[in-house]
This record gives structure tokens, sequence and C-alpha cells, in this order.
């Protein structure tokens, strides 16, 4: 099947996650964190493209760019074909170190800019690595609010944290809960979407006063969740049915109804 061609971004920014093939944790090892920082660095800017944040973790790596989508793709076909020649040399592997080619989405607008930084940041907040993003090592974070700037241009920074409003609105920005989605593996996609769906539950308990919901329990209100978690949370029926603990046809029944097709 041929590749469909990227669509180009009316603001030059993207957000790009590439993930070790086999969801093998390439960048476990210091070394190959600290190696990927230093192809970025010289590919993307040979290349003219900017960074405007990144985080590595074990098994993938976000960024948010800018610049001309031939020349991003141009560098990271680079940095893979590099970064994959030491690790097979070092490993004593062969084959492809990154799963299919790079995934990316555009950027629309400014705030999209932000949230897109946020998730990219927030990365080890969530899977509980650490507590705060600036503890670390192995993001662009702790640029933004501190005085050096890594592997990130100053003016970048800068023009970031204009669009923030400064640097404490960047980190109270950074603290505020959002469920919006990004590319990620469909693990953490799934991770993500379990726990939007669970705030959700939560607030509506909350909202009704009511101390549990499903098995039976306030089925007054359980249709009106049920439709709600359908239409915001993303999940699949059997994940929703298995959150209420309720019976899968139950969701079904709901999903079909008049206000749920419209």
């Amino acid at each position: 099947m041929p590749r469909s061609a990227r669509e180009s971004s009316p603001t030059s920014c993207y957000h790009v996650m590439m993930r070790g093939i086999n969801k093998d944790k390439i960048f476990i090892e210091l070394q190959y964190k600290k190696f990927i920082e230093e192809l970025l660095e010289k590919f993307l800017k040979e290349s003219g493209v900017q960074i405007l944040s990144y985080c590595i973790m074990d098994n993938h790596l976000h960024l948010v760019l800018k610049g001309e989508l031939g020349d991003m793709s141009f560098a990271l076909k680079k940095i893979n074909t590099r970064f994959a020649m030491r690790i097979n040399k070092e490993e004593n592997r062969v084959g492809h170190v990154f799963q299919d080619r790079f995934k990316s989405e555009i950027i629309h607008n400014d705030q999209h800019l932000l949230q897109a930084i946020r998730y990219v940041h927030n990365n080890p907040v969530k899977a509980k690595i650490v507590a705060n993003q600036k503890d670390y090592l192995w993001s662009s974070y702790r640029y933004f609010v501190g005085s050096n700037s890594g592997i990130l241009d100053n003016d970048m920074i800068e023009e970031v944290l204009e669009i923030a409003g400064g640097i404490r609105s960047f980190e109270g920005f950074h603290s505020t809960e959002d469920f919006t989605e990004f590319i990620d593996t469909n693990e953490e996609i799934e991770n993500n979407r379990l726990e939007h769906a669970q705030s959700i539950i939560t607030d509506f308990c909350k909202d009704k006063g009511i101390v549990e919901i499903g098995r039976g329990n306030h089925s007054e209100h359980l249709d009106e969740l049920i439709s709600i978690l359908l239409s915001k949370s993303n999940l699949s029926h059997r994940k929703i049915a298995g959150l209420l603990e309720v019976n899968n046809n139950v969701v079904h029944s709901i999903s079909k109804s008049p206000r749920n097709e419209e």
C-alpha cells in the first residue's frame, strides 16, 4: 500500500513521534539518550529546522519542530540512519531500530502549539517516572524555566514563552489537566483515554452527589453518564462497560439511541 503524503502545517510546526521497533527500549541506556540528543541538534539545525520541545523516553521520543516539511523529513531520516548504525554495532544486532517512518501531526495555532509542548513535557510525569517535569533530565522543560537552553535555540524558547505569557504562566499551564489527544504509542493513548474517562466519572458522580455508579446503582443517571463517555472518552464500548461494571450490551444499546447517533 502506498504511503499517504504528509500534510503541510499552516504554522510550519509539527508534533513528531518516533518509536522503537517491536516496542524495544532503544533509549534505555543513558549513552543512547545522549547520542540521540546530539543527532537531533546536529541534523535538525543543519537542515534549518528548529526544535521547540522534546522528550526522550525509553522506547520512543517526542518532538515539536518548526520548519519546512521536506527539510524535517530529510533530517529525521538521517537521524534514524545514524542512530541505527550505532546501536546495531554496539548491541550486535541488525535491521531497523525505529518502527516504520516517524509519525507526525500538524500544529494548527498557538494554543495547539502550547498544548503539544505540554503533552511532550508531561510524558515522564504521566509515566510516573518523575513527579515534576523539571526533574526529568531528558526533556526540554527545564530549559524553559532555567538559564540553559540546551539543544534549543534561545530565540525559540523566548518565542514560546511569549506565547504562553511568561515563565510563570508557562509553568502554570503545564500543571493544568488536559486530555487533548496527540500521536503516541498505542499504550499511552489507551492509558490517557482511561485516565480521561475516570476523570469524567469522578466529576459526574461529584456533581450528582453519587458515591458509586454502575452495577445497578443510580440507574437513573447511568444512561446519562454512558452517553457522556461515548461522546468524550474515545473508549470502546467494552472499555466503558468495564469501567462502569455493566454489561456491554447496555453501552451498545445507549450508543444506538437517537441522541448518540446525531
